[in-house]
């Protein structure tokens, strides 16, 4: 894909994790973080709807779901206690 983000060019996944959130226009930092060697979606604590949260975050989760199965990067859900367990 044209312009996406390649893990190999990023020293770090956090700095991976940025460009990802700014590839989907999102600002960086403001949702995905890292645990161990995995990225986690942790959008803010808001109150949407099912509309407004797909209208927010159906880009990043493409783009995060994109970068997962090309780098084989672990990524994760807040709430996901089966992934914490491992």
């Amino acid at each position: 894909m044209n312009g996406f983000p390649e893990r190999r060019n990023f020293p770090n996944l956090a700095d991976y994790a940025r460009a990802l959130e700014a590839h989907a226009g999102h600002p960086p930092v403001s949702t995905l973080r890292i645990l161990g060697d995995a990225i986690i979606f942790d959008p803010p604590r808001e109150h949407l709807g099912f509309m407004d949260f797909e209208r927010r975050y159906s880009n990043l989760l493409a783009v995060i779901g994109y970068a997962a199965a090309l780098e084989s990067i672990k990524f994760a859900y807040i709430g996901n206690e089966a992934f914490l367990e491992r």
